[in-house]
């Protein structure tokens, strides 16, 4: 596409057993060769003749600007979302009990009052008491500290 870019680097090519014995000073003396043994330095040795030490790849490439759509609504209700209840304990806040929502079943419009726990497979996020939260459309959690908006 035009605008599009994509550029690569690969450094550290592969190198003969030879290469690397004269890299590394390995050379025949007399009749008695000073062989290089990578099963002892590495802990494993290859039957190849070309054996890779070393690989960096870097990559770039220009993709354009991502547009986020909305998400669609199922229509579900909150209750819906809810999984239980339990005894939280919000440290200067104290006890409390607090509603536990699971995340992925949370849908644009969607308010509710802390104290509660919004529980998602990437992170669990703790809702205070006296906080408000609501979902807005990209389903980004929005959380109102003193229950008000800032």
């Amino acid at each position: 596409h035009a605008g599009r870019q994509a550029a690569a680097s690969i450094g550290n090519s592969g190198v003969t057993r030879s290469e690397c014995r004269a890299r590394h000073g390995l050379q025949r003396s007399g009749a008695r060769a000073r062989h290089h043994d990578p099963g002892q330095e590495y802990g494993y040795q290859l039957d190849s003749r070309i054996e890779l030490i070393g690989l960096h790849i870097s990559a770039q490439m220009d993709v354009g600007k991502v547009m986020l759509q909305p998400s669609i609504n199922t229509g579900r209700s909150l209750s819906e979302a809810i999984k239980g209840e339990r005894q939280v304990d919000y440290l200067e806040q104290g006890m409390h009990k607090a509603t536990i929502f699971d995340g992925e079943l949370l849908e644009a419009g969607m308010q509710f009052n802390g104290p509660a726990i919004i529980e998602e497979s990437g992170t669990t996020i703790v809702i205070h008491p006296k906080q408000k939260v609501e979902i807005d459309p990209y389903r980004n959690v929005i959380v109102h500290l003193n229950g008000e908006p800032q």
